[in-house]
């Protein structure tokens, strides 16, 4: 067994900490989410949780494991069965990957769909769902038909193999999704951009909230880097696999982090109370009626399950001081919500 012990520092050391955070962040993500609401995890909070499993779990064990097979030296320096062992563990990547960026991609347009309630909004969410599950069903399809018999897909590099069977192109066929995979992590990261400059938000405030979702171009950067590798794989498969898996470990891993980033609000306004300013009152309406208007940072960020108390007095026709008090979770009520004064609790004062 050869064992490139150089790509095996490189490879600890970039995955085990990326993993780290973003397990780390998803662990938060759900303490600050589910626990603190004593509820069951909303579909996007599963989505991730589904995805950091995959990613950290399987995709750190399988680099590795091909590692310990080979990848990184010459085919012609290895044994043959070591060969067939990486295209059998590179078939599982390719769904360890496909799987877990849907469910990413899945939990963040969701979460977007959860927070701006604009109804062209919502339907552009819901048409860049369908797609995505459309082309990642697709994409599955067609790992699973890369050979037929899909055992061939690695039998064919056995010397003197008597396996026969036939293979697409699946260069051009992972450039083709890779392509459209890009495309789509794109559109995610611009998606909520009008909506967000149309705000009226503090500057300091925007440009976090400007941060939080510019991280979202890391994913991006490292999916390019991946599909630029892709075309090297077929001139030698067994150089450069570890290279282009190390990618998708990164994609993977900053993915899940920038997707459970908005949970980090809460510490971070802890942590720097003058960063994020202190919300709102809200606004007075009718005599009947009033609207609820959220902190600035949690009007973006509805996710998050920190607790905020809006109060506010108003006199009403008989002369009576009513104040009304309302403690809530963020993420369980959408811009532009009216609450009646019926369905809050009240407290009467003497005027």
């Amino acid at each position: 067994m050869i064992i490139n012990h150089r790509l095996l520092n490189i490879q600890l050391g970039a995955m085990v900490p990326l993993m780290f955070f973003a397990t780390t962040s998803t662990m938060w993500r759900f303490y600050t989410g589910s626990w603190a609401r004593r509820s069951w995890p909303s579909i996007e909070e599963t989505f991730v949780i589904i995805a950091c499993n995959i990613g950290a779990a399987g995709c750190l064990i399988v680099l590795i494991l091909e590692l310990c097979y080979g990848s990184g030296v010459a085919q012609e320096h290895l044994d043959p069965s070591a060969v067939v062992m990486q295209y059998r563990l590179q078939w599982v990547v390719f769904w360890i990957y496909t799987a877990n960026l849907l469910c990413i991609k899945l939990s963040i347009v969701l979460l977007y769909r959860r927070v701006f309630s604009q109804r062209i909004f919502v339907i552009v969410c819901d048409a860049l769902i369908g797609f995505i599950t459309i082309t990642t069903v697709a994409s599955m399809a067609s790992i699973v038909f890369f050979c037929l018999p899909v055992n061939y897909f690695w039998n064919q590099h056995l010397p003197n193999s008597s396996a026969r069977g036939h293979c697409i192109n699946w260069e051009a066929n992972w450039l083709a999704f890779g392509a459209v995979h890009v495309a789509t992590n794109l559109a995610i990261v611009f998606l909520p951009a009008p909506v967000l400059l149309s705000l009226q938000l503090p500057r300091r405030e925007k440009i976090f909230v400007a941060v939080i979702f510019g991280f979202g171009i890391i994913p991006v950067v490292a999916a390019i880097m991946r599909l630029l590798i892709i075309r090297r794989l077929t001139s030698d498969f067994t150089v450069y696999n570890n290279v282009h898996n190390t990618w998708i470990g990164v994609e993977m891993a900053t993915a899940i982090f920038c997707c459970n980033l908005p949970s980090a609000a809460p510490l971070l306004r802890k942590w720097f109370p003058g960063l994020l300013g202190k919300g709102e009152r809200p606004q007075r309406s009718g005599d009947s009626e009033m609207k609820l208007r959220p902190t600035h940072l949690d009007a973006v960020i509805r996710s998050m399950c920190e607790k905020s108390i809006y109060r506010s007095s108003k006199i009403v026709k008989n002369k009576i001081h009513v104040t009304v008090e309302q403690i809530m979770y963020v993420e369980r009520i959408p811009p532009g919500i009216v609450a009646s004064r019926d369905s809050l609790a009240t407290k009467q004062e003497d005027g």
